[in-house]
Order: structure tokens, then C-alpha cells, then sequence
């Protein structure tokens, strides 16, 4: 992404493996006020939602999430079945 945004730390875009229509993104900030000064910012409206338009069909959703766990490695380990 071209658009500076404070607290933005990285981006990830995925594609539907049984739909390759439907892509997600997932954004990691800083903190919660990062996302909200970016979502209320003339840049994310008139700019990133004006680009992203023409490419989006049907729905569309966002949703915040709070990480659990820090670490892939944390999370591998938590799906191991305990001895």
C-alpha cells in the first residue's frame, strides 16, 4: 500500500482457495487508535475505498480482531494434542 498510515505494521492478502473470487485482507497495527484515525482519515475514504471500489462485488466487511497469541510458534504449539 502506497498510503502512509500511522501504527500500520504489515498487510496480508489472501485468495479463497475454493473461490478464487473472494480475497481477504488482514492488517496488524500498533493499536486500536491507529486503525480508527486511519478508518475516519480522507485518505482511506476518498483514496483506499475509491480504488478498491470497482473490484469489490457483493459483500464486504471489517472486523477487529485482538491477538491472542504473539507467535506462530505459540499458536503450532496450542494445536498439539496434550500428552
Amino acid at each position: 500500500m502506497a498510503i502512509p498510515a500511522r501504527g500500520l505494521l504489515s498487510r496480508l492478502v489472501t485468495q479463497d482457495v475454493n473461490d478464487p473470487e473472494s480475497m481477504f485482507t488482514i492488517t496488524m497495527w500498533d493499536d486500536r487508535e491507529s486503525v480508527e484515525e486511519w478508518e475516519a482519515s480522507r485518505d482511506y475514504r476518498e483514496v483506499f475505498l475509491a480504488s478498491v471500489k470497482p473490484f469489490i462485488v457483493g459483500s464486504q466487511s471489517v472486523s477487529l480482531c485482538e491477538v491472542k497469541v504473539a507467535s506462530l510458534d505459540g499458536l503450532l504449539a496450542s494445536l498439539q494434542p496434550a500428552n
